[in-house]
């Protein structure tokens, strides 16, 4: 059962609880190896930022600066409303659909994946940081490559970019882009 270590509270007073790892079994030094030669060949080689650690998740390291496990669609979209994010960008299948440069994506900005569990709900399953915008032109369109730092759950941190396959068939096509430099 996941304990609470403390509770952050958001610019505008929610108190929001993060949690411990919730009592994970520590990865045995195979494990680590094995998870870090996986990973590197589905993202590729010098995208490790990090290596494993278990005291903080994904939404730890991007809503709260690796303070431990952060959970809950509600918790997650509290934070950034309270805390000055606005959506800005949504994409319904961000394997197929390129980014137009028309959006004022910069580094910093988070992104939120997610799965549809009816039309009108959705689960959060992980979220990142933009650490890299490109403007590229084909056909005389402008458009935009982002790359961001991941969690991987228990294991380390990765850059990737925002539509790579491996990361979209675990957490899904559906992103949202949040920023707070609007």
């Amino acid at each position: 059962m996941p304990k609470v270590l403390f509770s952050v509270k958001t610019k505008r007073g929610s108190n929001l609880d993060v949690y411990s790892d919730g009592g994970r079994s520590p990865f045995s030094p195979s494990n680590i190896v094995n998870g870090r030669i996986f990973y590197n060949n589905k993202l590729g080689l010098n995208n490790e930022r990090a290596q494993p650690d278990q005291s903080y998740n994904c939404h730890g390291l991007t809503l709260i600066g690796r303070l431990g496990w952060f959970e809950t669609n509600s918790n997650i979209l509290t934070i950034l409303n309270d805390n000055g994010f606005k959506s800005i960008l949504s994409v319904s299948n961000i394997s197929r659909e390129k980014i137009l440069d028309t959006h004022n994506i910069l580094p910093g900005d988070v992104v939120i994946y997610k799965q549809a569990n009816t039309p009108r709900s959705f689960n959060i399953t992980h979220t990142c940081t933009i650490y890299n915008v490109h403007k590229f032109t084909l056909h005389r369109v402008s458009y935009l490559s982002l790359r961001a730092l991941s969690k991987l759950g228990q294991m380390g941190e990765y850059f990737h970019k925002i539509n790579n396959s491996y990361i979209t068939s675990i957490y899904g096509n559906t992103i949202e882009i949040w920023s707070n430099s609007i």
